[in-house]
């Protein structure tokens, strides 16, 4: 089962997108899930229960969809991967994002310090803001890391690394802001600046390993055809704006999954009240 681990603002919704075109109705973008440490974490339970609706399921994605859950007692051959993008710009554009489509007032000086600010590539990773835990996980658990930064090269390479199985990669970007002004002044000014690194120091060490070896690792195992197969993909990556395989993938999620979710979530509950009187 293809397991996307969503971090914010590297591109999610966009590969949620992709899933979504390439499986149909057997891709679920699963809710919620339970908060361990101020993140959500799906459990193995939770996709039992996506199940009930999506049968012959066989890709997830959601915020809650991480590697240090128990998804793999599932037995349905979990291939993890995800996308990581320079922590500084991902902050910063999360900020932006926030205040401008979310409505925040915090100010930044306030808002860089609370837990939403400080190195969410580690915590997504490993469940906390430790670089050397998540690169071990990167190494162990995870099949594929794309880039942001590289995005057309890592989808292609992607495509690739899942063996086998039709990966629809057109797309049309999604949530891109129309003005960047403010994620800019992030960036360029000394005190912003320095605020964002020191939020973000156990990210930028993942994202400097991720970038100088699982990434370049990639690149040399994919080899010299990549450049060729990134063309050609560009050449021809003009989706409509709704796949047909789209359209059916977020009527079930929207008319059917998210209504039956919580009698889902309360029968399992009431299944295991009784299995324990």
């Amino acid at each position: 089962m293809l397991t996307f681990i969503h971090i914010r603002k590297t591109a999610g919704s966009t590969i949620d997108m992709i899933l979504r075109q390439s499986f149909g109705m057997r891709h679920c973008r699963v809710r919620h899930g339970r908060k361990r440490a101020g993140q959500p974490v799906v459990a193995a339970r939770e996709i039992q229960r996506c199940r009930w609706v999506y049968w012959g399921l066989q890709s997830v994605s959601g915020h809650g969809i991480v590697p240090h859950s128990d998804l793999e007692t599932l037995g349905a051959n979990i291939q993890y991967f995800t996308f990581l993008r320079e922590p500084l710009r991902r902050c910063a554009s999360d900020y932006q994002f926030r205040v401008n489509r979310g409505g925040l007032r915090q100010p930044f000086d306030q808002w860089i310090l609370t837990e939403n600010a400080r190195n969410q590539h580690t915590k997504k990773i490993c469940g906390m803001e430790h670089a050397e835990s998540a690169i071990e996980i990167l190494q162990q658990r995870l099949g594929f890391v794309g880039l942001v930064e590289q995005f057309d090269a890592s989808l292609v390479m992607l495509r690739s690394w899942y063996q086998g199985r039709s990966l629809d990669i057109r797309y049309a970007s999604k949530n891109v802001s129309s003005d960047s002004s403010l994620k800019n002044r992030l960036l360029t000014n000394p005190t912003s600046l320095a605020q964002l690194r020191e939020a973000n120091a156990e990210d930028l060490k993942l994202y400097r390993y991720a970038c100088d070896h699982i990434f370049a690792k990639q690149l040399s195992d994919y080899g010299p055809s990549l450049q060729q197969d990134l063309r050609d993909f560009q050449q021809f990556n003009q989706p409509l704006p709704v796949l047909p395989r789209q359209l059916p993938s977020m009527l079930l999620r929207e008319v059917v999954y998210k209504p039956l979710a919580p009698l889902l979530r309360n029968r399992h509950n009431f299944a295991h009240q009784k299995r324990a009187a």
